[in-house]
Formats: C-alpha cells, sequence, structure tokens
C-alpha cells in the first residue's frame, strides 16, 4: 500500500555498498536514485546490494567504462538482479482482462517502479499526489473509469483535481501527468516495462484537447536592446563579466542552462570541417533509447568557438564556464546574477526585472536565463543568421529541432506562435 515505507526509500540513511538518491554516478555524472548500481573497485564492476550482499551486474574496463555502466543500469530497472526475480514479477497478478484491478492496486505498482528508478523529489511529488488521489479513488476499478460522460472516469479525475483551489495549471497539469503515467505503466504494451496489468489506460483522454491544463510556459524573448543592456551591465561589473560569457554561450547555442553548467572539456569534439561543437547529456537521457547517448549542440559562431577552447585551456578538468569565484555554475547561480543584473537602472527600464504576483505571492518574473533558449529558437526561424553573403537563413522547424534537442512538433508548437518575425513592442519604442 501506498502507506507503508520502502525498504530503499529512507534517503537520508548512509549504508555501504548501496548509492542513496542524489549521489551523483562516478561514471555519467547522473543521478540513478537510492538502491542504484555502484562501482564495485574490489570486482572491477558494477554491482547492487541486495540485502547484506552485493552482487555484480557487470564487469568494467574502469570507472569510466559507459557500456558496462549502461548495461548495469539496463538490468537494474529491469529488475534483472543475479539470484533474483524482476520487481515487476514480484507484485501483483493481473485478472483475466484486469478491469477488476483497483486505483489502489494501480498507483502500488507505479511507486514501486518509481522508488527504483526515480529521484528522491519525483517520488516526493508523486506521492502526495497519488496519496490524495487514493483517497478519492482507491477503490474504483477499472472498468468504472472507463465509463464515459459525467460519470465517467475522465469526468471524476477532472472533478477531483480542480476541486483543489488552491493548485494552480502547472499543479493541476502535473497531477495529471502523474495519474496517467501510473495507469500508463500498468497498460499492457505501453512501455518496455509496461506491467500488463491492464489492457489499456481508461484515462487517455485526460486533460487533452480543448481542455488542457496549460502550465505557465514562459516564453518571453529578448529583445536585441535588452541583450545589449543585460550585456554592457554584466560586463561593466567586476561581479558580473563571467556572466557575459555564460549568457553569450547559452543565447548562441539554444542549450538548456543545466546543459550549459555540465559542458567539460571531454565534451568538445571537432566535426569533419574543424569546427568546434559539445556534446551534453540530453533532457530525456533517462529514457532507456537515450541511455549512454549525447546530443550534440552547434556553435553557429567563431566567436563562441574560440570562448569554448579559452575556457578549456583554463579549465581542463571539470566544468569548462565557471564563475566570478572560480566555481563551475549551477541554474541557481546563473538565475542569482542575472536576476541581480536586471536590477540596473538600464535593464529596469527596459522591463527585464517584470513580474507576475502568484497566489501564494510569490513573484514569477517573466525573463530569465532560459528566455535566452527562447530567443536563439526565434532568431533561428525569423533570419537572424546570416550566410558568408550577408543573406539571412531562415530555419524550418526540422532543423531548428536538431540544433535545440527537440522535436520539430515541440519547436512548431512552442516557438511557432512567438515567431512572428515582427519587432517586439520595446524595439519598436526604440525606432
Amino acid at each position: 500500500m501506498i502507506q507503508a515505507a520502502h525498504p530503499q526509500s529512507a534517503f537520508t540513511e548512509s549504508a555501504k555498498g548501496r548509492n542513496k538518491a542524489g549521489t551523483k554516478c562516478p561514471c555519467c555524472g547522473k543521478r540513478h536514485g537510492d538502491g542504484s548500481p555502484w562501482w564495485n573497485k574490489g570486482k572491477s564492476g558494477w554491482s547492487i546490494t541486495v540485502g547484506r550482499s552485493s552482487r555484480l551486474l557487470a564487469k568494467a574496463a574502469n570507472v569510466k567504462d559507459m557500456a558496462a555502466h549502461d548495461l548495469a543500469i539496463d538490468r537494474w530497472h529491469k529488475g534483472d538482479i543475479p539470484g533474483g526475480k524482476p520487481e515487476a514479477q514480484d507484485v501483483g497478478i493481473p485478472t483475466a482482462s484486469g478491469e477488476e484491478t483497483t486505483v489502489q492496486e494501480i498507483c502500488d505498482q507505479y511507486l514501486i517502479k518509481l522508488r527504483r528508478t526515480a529521484s528522491p523529489n519525483t517520488i516526493k511529488n508523486a506521492v502526495w499526489i497519488l496519496k490524495d488521489f487514493i483517497e478519492h479513488f482507491g477503490q474504483v476499478t477499472v472498468a468504472q473509469l472507463r465509463i464515459e460522460g459525467e460519470a465517467g472516469g475522465v469526468a471524476r479525475i477532472k472533478d477531483w483535481a480542480t476541486a483543489h483551489k488552491t493548485w494552480d495549471t502547472g499543479t493541476l497539469a502535473r497531477a495529471y501527468k502523474v495519474v496517467k503515467a501510473a495507469f500508463n505503466h500498468a497498460a499492457k504494451g505501453e512501455k518496455e516495462d509496461s506491467l500488463g496489468l491492464i489492457q489499456s489506460s481508461p484515462i487517455r483522454r485526460l486533460n487533452t484537447g480543448d481542455n488542457r491544463a496549460e502550465v505557465g510556459i514562459r516564453e518571453e524573448i529578448f529583445s536585441e536592446i535588452q541583450i545589449t543592456a543585460i550585456m554592457d551591465a554584466a560586463e561593466s561589473s567586476n561581479r558580473s563579466p563571467e556572466f557575459a560569457t555564460a549568457f553569450k554561450m547559452i543565447l548562441g547555442t539554444g542549450c538548456r542552462p543545466e546543459e550549459f553548467c555540465s559542458v567539460t572539456a571531454a565534451d568538445v569534439h571537432t566535426d569533419e570541417f574543424g569546427r568546434l561543437y559539445w556534446k551534453v547529456n540530453h533532457k530525456v537521457q533517462k529514457k532507456r533509447k537515450w541511455a549512454g547517448k549525447k546530443r550534440p549542440v552547434r556553435l553557429l559562431k567563431k566567436e563562441l568557438q574560440q570562448l569554448t577552447e579559452a575556457a578549456m585551456a583554463e579549465n581542463p578538468d571539470g566544468p569548462l564556464f565557471r564563475n566570478a569565484w572560480g566555481k563551475p555554475w549551477g541554474k541557481s547561480a546563473l538565475l542569482n546574477r542575472f536576476r541581480a543584473i536586471c536590477e540596473t537602472p538600464k535593464c529596469k527600464a527596459l522591463g527585464l526585472n517584470r513580474y507576475e504576483q502568484k497566489k501564494d505571492k510569490k513573484k514569477r518574473y517573466l525573463f530569465v536565463p532560459y528566455s535566452a533558449r527562447h530567443t536563439f529558437a526565434n532568431r533561428c526561424l525569423t533570419g537572424f543568421y546570416k550566410t558568408r553573403k550577408g543573406q539571412p537563413i531562415y530555419m524550418n522547424y526540422a532543423q531548428v529541432a536538431d540544433l535545440m534537442g527537440n522535436s520539430a512538433a515541440e519547436v512548431e508548437r512552442t516557438y511557432g506562435k512567438i515567431a512572428r518575425g515582427t519587432p517586439t513592442l520595446i524595439d519598436t519604442m526604440a525606432d
């Protein structure tokens, strides 16, 4: 049951030979979750702790042997533990059709999976949502949820979610996502690790179409005079010159701030034309199809390649780009420095410190470092980049998706409506 503690959910507990949630993997730098495979130096391989003993999942040449690392992680995800049975087979026996399976059973199975594969924060968010969901629907069966109309599962779940007056659209979307994921995990053939407890999810239509709970995504893009103001404020400050480089790199590559922060000298490569580019962990690196793979980040301007070369010479080990104290940039550090710059008089006059007041009285700033990624997409779609002869390059959605690590459909959905090729209001005022 959901109320019971999982034997590997004590995240603050220190146990020899067991990776705690939050511990970075020495091979890929990711946090795989509590009880994940750990590097067994004595056996030269990746092991998993079962009870008081360790079991070898994969032999490796060294701790950086990515192939062995991926094999161990894959076996752990599947529950393919030497001397044991896959976890998915240890719990829950599907009925003939699965229609009498209850919500309680489906949620319990999903949490077992999360506690084996997800981060502590993901588990925490799922637990409080599903606990509330079970209080309302615990003994409801799949068959009852398949009913159409106002008495059906989709309508009832929407009523449950919207009854929480303190939930904003972002929280609603998160709740729907967790609930749908639980049913997809239980459904037959939905994913490779699906349990097959039920034939199909009865709530496929939840949070789809015109009634989708849209998350409040910031879609503001920087105008050229705003970018100039940010760069001037950063370069004129004795505490922010390094931010100017960071901002320039994110703006010029379209990579996510966390991707920029993680780049090391080992991630820098040269293509067949002698141009530098990065390889960074994909946003969905934890998904099996991306395991062990990185996506390329192109440096479209020579200046970005020169900045990368300078950073490699200064920081051959560890993250390339650092702040004024010589420490690697993190998302929080980038945001804090950006907020300080936006409070300078010139930036304030250009509206860079604007914010919305949320229900909980917290400020939601319209411009953040991630806005540079939106700006990069807008530039690519509206002919900002030029050929050697000065002709504007208008990229299509597929080309922009390749540069940003998205799908073409996602680029069109997210950036199509902001990439109109017309001046922003603030640019018009400047003219």
